[in-house]
């Protein structure tokens, strides 16, 4: 088991934890080395003054009207989202994580944003109740058509496009407490690198981005 201090991972976190702890539901075990987590705090103080959340859509090359008038006119409800979801290339946006946990050298981690709220666990206070290293935590309970919909969407792509198998990828989304950006929907997906792409992170991403379609 990976030892966590400080909210800081002491050791490599192997594909069989990233596993264990996605399907557990222990998110919080996914952490940063203490080199990745002092770079992350350095990059979060730079930004100390700064929206977050407008930063990360001026980045995408969102505008926030935009948004909003999705999520409170077009897909008002958690059924339009769902069902209206990756539907349209210009709806999401690929990025790769610039502050990843401390993974296995051959482990990409890549966001997924989306300009549709994605309501992923049903609404209840659990979500932002969830504490690190709590033996008694309750985890919120998934919103089972929407992780459907998210699952048919990354398997789409990443295994009737690319070959790569259900092992060899998983997903999540971060409780609310877990979230750096709230306002704006992402996917976690991590994947373990295929063969001829070891050592090549950008590569792959840049062929998975450019590759990524929306559901049919």
């Amino acid at each position: 088991m990976t030892n966590i201090t400080n909210n800081i991972a002491k050791k490599v976190i192997t594909w069989k934890e990233v596993k264990q702890y996605i399907n557990s539901g222990e998110l919080y075990m996914l952490r940063r080395s203490e080199l990745q987590n002092t770079d992350y705090q350095i990059h979060k103080k730079k930004f100390v003054n700064v929206d977050m959340a407008q930063f990360m859509l001026d980045k995408l090359g969102w505008k926030s009207e935009e948004l909003q008038k999705l999520n409170d006119i077009v897909y008002n409800t958690d059924e339009k989202r769902i069902n209206g979801a990756f539907k349209d290339k210009s709806l999401f946006k690929l990025a790769v994580n610039d502050f990843p946990y401390y993974f296995e050298p051959d482990v990409i981690h890549v966001l997924i944003w989306s300009k549709i709220k994605l309501p992923i666990y049903k609404t209840d206070k659990k979500t932002s109740d969830v504490k690190i290293g709590d033996p008694n935590n309750n985890f919120p309970e998934f919103n089972k058509p929407m992780k459907k919909v998210i699952a048919s969407f990354l398997k789409h792509t990443i295994t009737d496009k690319y070959c790569i198998t259900e092992e060899n990828y998983c997903w999540f989304i971060n409780y609310v407490n877990l979230q750096s950006i709230q306002a704006v929907s992402h996917i976690h997906l991590i994947i373990k690198l295929p063969a001829k792409y070891k050592g090549n992170h950008e590569a792959f991403f840049q062929e998975l981005k450019g590759g990524f379609e929306p559901l049919p």
